[in-house]
């Protein structure tokens, strides 16, 4: 989020964003984005756009009619939510779960803009997800990165900051040491993995 927040300040968009392109070093905590054919770039008054984009980390209205042209900030906060998303949720992609009506691909499901953060999306969640043991305000920055207005997706800085503070926020396990959780309760722990229904999405 620190990266994303930092090109966005220059000019530049990441747009193919996903796992495979972040190279994190654990030891110093140093973050590296790399395959830059997939950037923005602004100099000055020229553009370079970017060549290409990975279909499961692209926005719901870039699928349609895609256009590397096109693409901007909205798809660099729709990627970096996806990641975010992954990291958050025991490596679950939003479009994943289960449902009798809906395509099984992933990107057949953004191109719809199913998520199972929205229960209109005829959706369920993975069984092993752990989207019932977030806080509140991890589920409604998600939701407005998934299911409300491309206009209101969280900014990098907003993702940076909410995640310090969920970071410092985290509870120790009382039945397993070396389990951390969100302050619902232990999702590795909890045996009925009840899924906590989502609060409903704000307008716009």
């Amino acid at each position: 989020a620190a990266m994303t927040e930092h090109g966005g300040r220059a000019g530049h968009s990441v747009l193919d964003f996903k796992p495979q392109n972040v190279l994190a070093y654990r030891q110093h905590g140093y973050i590296c984005l790399v395959d830059c054919d997939g950037f923005l770039i602004r100099a000055g008054n020229d553009v370079f756009p970017a060549a290409l984009a990975t279909p499961g980390y692209l926005a719901p209205e870039f699928h349609h009619n895609f256009n590397p042209h096109l693409l901007d900030e909205k798809q660099d906060r729709f990627a970096l939510a996806v990641v975010i998303y992954n990291l958050l949720d025991n490596g679950f992609h939003p479009a994943s779960g289960t449902s009798s009506r809906l395509p099984d691909g992933l990107d057949a499901r953004l191109a719809m803009g199913a998520v199972f953060l929205d229960p209109a999306s005829g959706l369920t969640a993975p069984s092993n997800s752990h989207v019932g043991f977030f806080s509140d305000e991890t589920l409604s920055l998600f939701q407005r990165a998934f299911a409300g207005h491309p206009n209101g997706r969280p900014t990098s800085k907003a993702w940076k900051e909410h995640l310090h503070g969920v970071a410092n926020g985290m509870v120790r396990c009382s039945s397993n040491r070396e389990h951390w959780h969100y302050g619902k309760g232990c999702p590795w722990c909890s045996k009925a993995k009840i899924q906590t229904p989502a609060p409903p999405i704000a307008p716009g």
